[in-house]
């Protein structure tokens, strides 16, 4: 972009990676029909998928397909990591955002936990690196200092590399803060992100709630005064005060998208 910020859209094409690969694509549909392609510059390799059913979208047969094309398929096989290697991962990590990731072990199983999101099996396909159980195409690899032990991890998606680094800091309570009523009211109201989403704060029985038009109502868990966070997904929620104390904005965070909602008067 002009102020130096990348994106990966521009003109219709999504910029990604295949394992690694630099890839451009593209999708579309229309009532009864989907269609997906890709294109790898560097192995000169187009993949396009047609579907005459406009159920599903065919992005990651496409992405699956264009990886096996260049000999680098998803598929990884497990194999087995001690109790006491599983230990040495353990930490909660942060990116150059501040957002974190958590991974803990239990039952002879690591987790990956962004935010307070539901959390990810993952399992070793070679030492310190892992793959999500139900997410092939995002890998984890634990990347160790000088003394053995770990300091970084690396999230490797169809986005690209992501690094974060082990912070001190305790594995944070999943149950969230109990906050008086009062503080609760000051967010009740509707939000608007844009003309097109709006979603509206409500509180019930002391628990506060959000929901978008046309979605399920989702409760709220407080991790301060001012912030939340969803236990559905990795959304979190910050409400911004103006000088008098009333409550102007939210800010939410999902994944590497951040975005300010106002609120309406």
């Amino acid at each position: 972009m002009t102020d130096g910020r990348e994106t990966n859209y521009g003109y219709g094409w999504r910029f990604g990676y295949i394992q690694g690969s630099p890839s451009i694509w593209h999708g579309g549909m229309i009532n009864g029909f989907v269609a997906m392609e890709m294109f790898l510059p560097n192995e000169d390799v187009f993949v396009a998928v047609f579907s005459n059913c406009d159920c599903n979208s065919p992005e990651d047969l496409t992405a699956k397909l264009a990886a096996l094309a260049i000999g680098k398929p998803y598929e990884y096989k497990a194999v087995p990591v001690t109790d006491g290697a599983l230990s040495g991962y353990v930490g909660v990590y942060e990116n150059d955002k501040r957002r974190q990731r958590t991974i803990t072990a239990s039952d002879q199983r690591l987790y990956s936990q962004l935010a307070r999101g539901p959390r990810s099996a993952v399992k070793a396909y070679q030492k310190d690196k892992f793959f999500i159980d139900d997410n092939a195409m995002l890998t984890l690899e634990f990347r160790r200092n000088s003394t053995d032990e770990v300091e970084k991890l690396v999230l490797r998606s169809r986005d690209g590399d992501e690094v974060w680094n082990k912070t001190n800091k305790p594995i944070p309570s999943q149950e969230g803060v109990i906050l008086d009523d009062a503080i609760l009211e000051r967010y009740v109201g509707e939000y608007e992100m844009n003309p097109e989403f709006i979603f509206s704060v409500s509180k019930e029985n002391g628990r506060l709630f959000i929901q978008a038009t046309g979605q399920e109502k989702l409760e709220m868990f407080a991790e301060s005064e001012t912030k939340f966070f969803l236990k559905v997904n990795d959304a979190q929620f910050e409400f911004m005060t103006e000088g008098s104390g009333a409550v102007t904005k939210v800010e939410l965070s999902q994944g590497r998208r951040q975005a300010q909602a106002k609120r309406k008067k």
